[in-house]
């Protein structure tokens, strides 16, 4: 039955529910790994715990750029086009790091990070480029192409049990138990299977603490002078010190990071708006804040990526957490998925291989 249900094409559970790999996590870390087993290594059993509702963590943007090696993975995926199609076209506006007074305001410098002998050595090298795109837009595309399932979505992981067997019964908080050959914990930074797990993260936690805040200014950039374009903006100022990602400017979508000072807990709506007006550098710029979330900056490593038995993986945020600057996040997080994908595909293979014989 289960060398039928491989060949099928369709992912389909016996009543005992069992799968050969299953994926905790619903960012494009567990998505991108889903991808890769379904649609590029043609594993068939492959079942991914789902939110069954989109969070506002969700769609408050987060990553936003996509380098060399991510690239050419989704280009492997056939992706990158995708992909590139929603990255912000004038790279001219984003290479630059700038620092100043305001988004409006007097630029006291202003950097090119991608001009130096590695950026230059690696764009001869590779047949992608790098990307400007929002995390929840590659989550969109990543989505679109996932097949269809008949599995439920609204599952939560819970706990997991290692059986005599050789396989994994995971217990999800509606009761629902399912049989797996491999775990694969892509479920971020508080991950609940590198704890059930008994694996700790070890490095330096809660270096800063800050505010995110997604916000929208339409009429921002036609008041602000093409020189003054940059994906990263530094603005310090007598009301505030503050890091401004531009992720759009033709749709007026920005993201800024407020440091959370000691003697501050939380910054209620009036300071945000007072704080993002500051950044703006513009009281009559009018805009309008989507979402704040806090959140904690830390560098920090899982002391094994798999427990003894290896059948249960880490991989993203799960496995390590690291400091934004740099985008390695992400990055790493689709890398670790890429790298795991064909090892798991090869020894789902092995199993079936000698299953047979």
């Amino acid at each position: 039955k289960m060398l039928g249900r491989l060949r099928s094409g369709k992912r389909r559970f016996s009543s005992k529910r069992d799968t050969d790999i299953l994926i905790v996590g619903d960012g494009p870390v567990g998505m991108v790994l889903e991808l890769l087993l379904t649609k590029m290594f043609n594993v068939k059993n492959v079942f991914r715990s789902r939110s069954p509702n989109p969070t506002v963590r969700s769609r408050h943007p987060r990553a936003h750029v996509l380098n060399y090696r991510t690239m050419e993975v989704l280009r492997y995926m056939g992706l990158s086009d995708a992909v590139k199609d929603l990255s912000e076209p004038h790279m001219e506006r984003w290479r630059r790091y700038r620092y100043c007074t305001g988004m409006i305001g007097r630029t006291m410098s202003a950097v090119d990070h991608m001009d130096d002998e590695k950026e230059n050595d690696l764009s001869r090298n590779s047949p992608e480029c790098v990307a400007h795109v929002s995390q929840p837009y590659l989550e969109a595309i990543l989505r679109e192409n996932l097949s269809p399932t008949s599995t439920p979505d609204d599952l939560e992981f819970e706990s997991y049990q290692s059986m005599e067997d050789d396989t994994i019964k995971v217990r999800f908080r509606d009761g629902t138990e399912v049989r797996t050959k491999y775990l694969i914990g892509a479920d971020g930074a508080h991950s609940l299977v590198r704890q059930c797990a008994g694996l700790r993260m070890n490095g330096k936690d809660r270096l800063e603490r800050f505010t995110s805040v997604h916000f929208r200014a339409p009429e921002l950039w036609d008041r602000m002078s093409v020189e003054d374009a940059a994906m990263l903006s530094f603005v310090m100022n007598s009301k505030t010190l503050a890091c401004v990602v531009a992720h759009s400017f033709e749709a007026g979508e920005y993201f800024a990071q407020l440091p959370l000072y000691d003697h501050v807990t939380q910054y209620d709506t009036n300071e945000l708006n007072t704080l993002i007006s500051s950044c703006i550098g513009d009281e009559s710029v009018p805009f309008e804040i989507e979402s704040a979330l806090e959140w904690s900056m830390s560098a920090l490593v899982a002391n094994s990526f798999s427990p003894s038995q290896n059948r249960v993986f880490l991989v993203g945020d799960a496995a390590h957490v690291l400091p934004p600057s740099g985008g390695f996040g992400l990055n790493t997080g689709i890398q670790d998925a890429h790298n795991l994908a064909f090892k798991l595909a090869r020894a789902v293979r092995l199993f079936y291989l000698c299953f047979l014989t």
